[in-house]
């Protein structure tokens, strides 16, 4: 038996205990269901990557062999297209109104029959328990620097510099040093317009409406504000043309 190497993310619901408490177990199945639909490798790559999945309730995780036969014979971007799978299952469970945190990280996993444990395992969980605690999936910048050291990390055809541009597309330093996805910048490029718009009007409301909704409870509120600031912040980024083509002005979009 050995440990291996392997990208590790490990997701989790926002405010479960609050979806618990409040709403009936036929919504709460259909939640845990979609979330469990949407963070399932796909079947047959995940037998050639050696890719697995556990879920439990409102967690969820997955882990890819880095140095499986496949990768090893010619190197995909796995770190790279992991980000971007766990961006699209942030975005789907956006637009239904649910957030998840969480950590990425590539460490040391068994995984055998059913059973999953590790060093990897155990640092991707600290990560969603001790360091996201907002609505972001973090991961460390050590991890992103192994592109430079680890060439079964990046692309057959990539060189470290291009493989960085293309993850670094999908990222954002947060004031505390650590990564996260940036789903709302990297949207750009994965929908068409009208959706990325209609998205971010999702976003924005579903921001308003937790505000609202958790404006006596301080311990959920800041999870919303942080939110907030990274919309609003995103938004300033973005152009006013952008918000032209749908007749709106940008200021309209702010929280």
């Amino acid at each position: 038996m050995k440990y291996d190497i392997s990208i590790i993310s490990y997701l989790d619901i926002l405010g479960f205990k609050d979806i618990i408490d409040n709403d009936k177990p036929e919504k709460i199945f259909n939640i845990l269901k979609g979330f469990r639909y949407l963070s399932m490798p796909d079947s047959d790559l995940a037998k050639d990557l050696e890719q697995n999945f556990f879920n439990f309730s409102d967690c969820a995780v997955r882990t890819t062999n880095v140095l499986s036969i496949a990768n090893k014979k010619r190197s995909l971007g796995l770190l790279f297209y992991e980000l971007l799978d766990v961006l699209h299952i942030q975005m789907e469970l956006i637009y239904q109104g649910i957030f998840l945190r969480g950590g990425i990280t590539i460490g040391e996993v068994f995984v055998k029959d059913g059973y999953l444990f590790g060093p990897g395992l155990v640092e991707a969980y600290l990560l969603e328990k001790d360091i996201a605690k907002t609505p972001r999936i973090v991961l460390r910048k050590e991890v992103v620097d192994l592109i430079n050291k680890v060439p079964a990390l990046r692309s057959w055809h990539h060189k470290p510099k291009e493989e960085l541009e293309y993850i670094h597309d999908l990222l954002k330093l947060d004031n505390d040093g650590y990564y996260f996805i940036d789903y709302i910048r990297a949207m750009a490029t994965e929908v068409k317009p009208e959706d990325h718009f209609n998205f971010l009007v999702s976003h924005r409301d579903n921001i308003k409406n937790n505000r609202r909704r958790f404006k006596s409870d301080s311990h959920n509120l800041k999870k919303y504000l942080w939110l907030q600031e990274y919309h609003n912040n995103s938004i300033s980024a973005m152009s006013d043309d952008f918000f032209k083509t749908f007749g709106i002005k940008k200021i309209k979009m702010f929280v």
